[in-house]
């Protein structure tokens, strides 16, 4: 996305899904140290999401791509007021 082109100029950008990254393959504590230290989130996942508040982060939410749309109940409801 353009958006997230035009953070990434400016910052180191991790992408956890790229099998060619060395961060492709993080444990548990890995994934959740890399929520802690980064400077904003982008994710389509609830608990990357969750972890973001809970660490007072700012995130953005995508959808994934061929979603089931019951999959996104979840983060649907975490934003409900």
């Amino acid at each position: 996305s353009k958006e997230i082109e035009k953070i990434a100029s400016r910052k180191a950008l991790i992408d956890i899904n790229d099998f060619n990254s060395e961060y492709s393959q993080v444990g548990p504590d890995q994934f959740i140290g890399l929520i802690k230290y980064s400077d904003i989130v982008f994710t389509d996942s609830f608990h990357c999401a969750a972890f973001a508040i809970i660490f007072n982060k700012p995130f953005i939410v995508f959808q994934r791509n061929n979603w089931d749309p019951r999959q996104i109940t979840r983060l649907t409801n975490m934003f409900l007021v």
